[in-house]
């Protein structure tokens, strides 16, 4: 599949990924296109840059055949239902991701992390543990630094660890990890792949091509998946019966013998889905040979990144928590497991549908206080909440938020976990999270500095 130089790569979405793609490619010897449909002032920028290496950019494409090419790099953005997407697939050409083309020229061993829930998380604290184990080692792909920026910087690293997504590991058909984790799979971007089979299928590719040097760290629910795996197979669950790690009460076990008590885990062993994200990071580096008080002291000192189950502030009693990160129902039934108690929890929820199945919040209606909907997901919250739940649903999300501080009380939990993605009423979750912070602090700090 891959080229010989001077041989024509025609990059596909000009986003952070396409971006470096294309500066790795031109690097590697290949002329280079890169191509968007949009035009704005950030890729005007990027074209800027490209030009100056002696890169084709083509912004603002109304569509019509693709430039010629010998190889197609498309961004994780680009769907193969998308206007690009269909084009890429009519030409014929060989089609990879950004993250298959860097991995090509990547020494250094990845460690690759795939799941619908807990991949940063897990992401950065692999990274944190490792570095606290005197590696050099570096976070990228999905977690906002792609791939091909690392090997750009030509840097030193003992290891790289990806975060990678399912609209990564899509176009993916040689990439193969040194160290494979799949956290969980859940019914999540059924807009983007079409079916739960096809989501599935893209996430088990993270496995596919690994050696029997290599490791596989699995969620045991999702073993029956797995098939002709021909390296080391590690498994967690919740039972420590059936599996290489687990978890019981405020344990830890190592095929069924004690590891570490939780709380010497710090954070990532308070709550019930943190255990689930650690315990493959102890996998990782008990495969990668270090011993359990190395691994143990290595874990401390750890702390959760923005957006993801943040106390922004404690006031009058009430707790408010940003998790906007939360994008799916399991993300969200996660934090509503972490701070519920006894119908204490003012939830703001909405936003983009990807076709998920919400019936499973039903079983919360002992931790929800009232639910404040927003976004274009009102219709089905509403069907599902006027089932159970006191809900309203908000025009604006300041009108959510500031009804939810109106409504709670002391011994509440303001909660932001919208379980649906941001897009239709921001420019990401990131934007979300910190406009939620930005509405908490003006009201219940800036406010009471004026006075």
């Amino acid at each position: 599949m891959f080229l010989k130089n001077k041989e024509i790569i025609l990059v596909l979405g000009l986003g952070k990924s396409g971006f470096a793609g294309a500066k790795l490619a031109k690097s590697k010897g290949y002329e280079v296109i890169a191509l968007d449909e949009a035009e704005n002032e950030n890729l005007s920028e990027y074209k800027s840059e490209l030009k100056s290496f002696g890169i084709k950019v083509l912004l603002s494409f109304k569509g019509g055949e693709l430039p010629h090419s010998d190889l197609i790099i498309v961004s994780p953005g680009i769907g193969p239902k998308t206007n690009l997407g269909k084009l890429a697939d009519k030409s014929g050409k060989p089609i990879i991701s950004e993250t298959e083309f860097a991995a090509k020229y990547c020494s250094v061993p990845i460690i690759a992390i795939t799941g619908t829930n807990g991949k940063t998380t897990t992401t950065e604290f692999c990274v944190h543990v490792l570095k606290n184990l005197q590696k050099r080692v570096i976070g990228a792909g999905n977690i906002g630094y792609p791939l091909s920026d690392v090997l750009l910087s030509n840097e030193k690293y003992d290891y790289i660890v990806l975060e990678i997504s399912s609209f990564q590991l899509h176009y993916c058909k040689k990439f193969r990890p040194h160290i494979a984790i799949i956290l969980n799979i859940e019914s999540d971007h059924i807009d983007w792949h079409g079916t739960f089979e096809n989501y599935l299928k893209d996430k088990l590719k993270i496995y596919m091509n690994q050696f029997s040097s290599d490791c596989l760290i699995v969620n045991k629910n999702l073993t029956r998946f797995i098939t002709n795996y021909k390296g080391s197979l590690q498994t967690f669950s919740q039972t420590p019966e059936i599996s290489n790690f687990s978890v019981s009460s405020d344990t830890i076990y190592k095929n069924k013998r004690l590891f570490c008590l939780n709380d010497e885990l710090g954070v990532m062993g308070r709550a019930q889905h943190n255990l689930e994200n650690a315990m493959p990071v102890i996998a990782v580096c008990d495969f990668l040979g270090f011993d359990r008080r190395q691994i143990i002291k290595a874990a401390g000192g750890f702390n959760l990144g923005e957006h993801r189950l943040e106390i922004i502030l404690i006031k009058d009693g009430i707790i408010f928590v940003n998790d906007s990160k939360s994008t799916n129902p399991l993300s969200m039934m996660a934090a509503l497991e972490a701070f519920g108690n006894n119908k204490n929890i003012c939830l703001i929820a909405g936003g983009l549908d990807k076709d998920m199945n919400f019936t499973p919040i039903l079983d919360y209606k002992n931790v929800i206080k009232k639910i404040f909907i927003i976004g274009k997901s009102k219709t089905k919250l509403e069907n599902l909440c006027s089932q159970v739940f006191n809900y309203c649903s908000c025009l604006t999300f300041q009108e959510a938020v500031y009804s939810a501080c109106d409504y709670a009380e002391s011994g509440d939990v303001v909660l932001l976990s919208p379980g649906f993605a941001s897009m239709d009423m921001f420019k990401n979750y990131i934007e979300r999270g910190n406009i939620f912070k930005s509405l908490i602090i003006r009201r219940y700090i800036d406010e009471k500095t004026e006075q």
